[in-house]
């Protein structure tokens, strides 16, 4: 009867290892459809912004601040990660940098797009 009852039991284990291998392959597989599909999504604003933006520049600059921000807040729903202050002054210098090379005075009230399309 104990002999019956440990085959049993082994049988058991073999099903629920199986069942969470299985289960562990569709959350993986999940994650993957779901992470092209954000990227692909993401290209595709990415790409529209740069067609009905007189400049790459601001562009580059909207979709750098959103990437960082949205790293920082799935990295904190999803893993629970906590960003350190030394992360965020990186990321604010990162993208003072790239606002500071969008940045085209303005002569005497010619913003920097009309300057653009009159030099094309």
């Amino acid at each position: 009867m104990c002999e019956r009852w440990r085959k049993n039991a082994s049988v058991r284990e073999l099903e629920f290892t199986d069942l969470l291998l299985v289960l562990s392959l569709l959350l993986k597989g999940a994650l993957l459809v779901l992470m092209i599909t954000s990227n692909t999504v993401g290209c595709t604003f990415f790409v529209k912004a740069l067609h009905g933006s007189g400049s790459s520049l601001p562009v580059t600059v909207a979709s750098a601040a959103t990437n960082y921000v949205c790293s920082a807040l799935v990295g904190f729903v999803v893993f629970g990660e906590s960003t350190s202050l030394a992360w965020w002054c990186g990321t604010s210098l990162v993208l003072l940098g790239l606002v500071l090379t969008c940045y085209v005075p303005d002569e005497k009230g010619t913003s920097a797009v009309e300057k653009k399309l009159k030099q094309q």
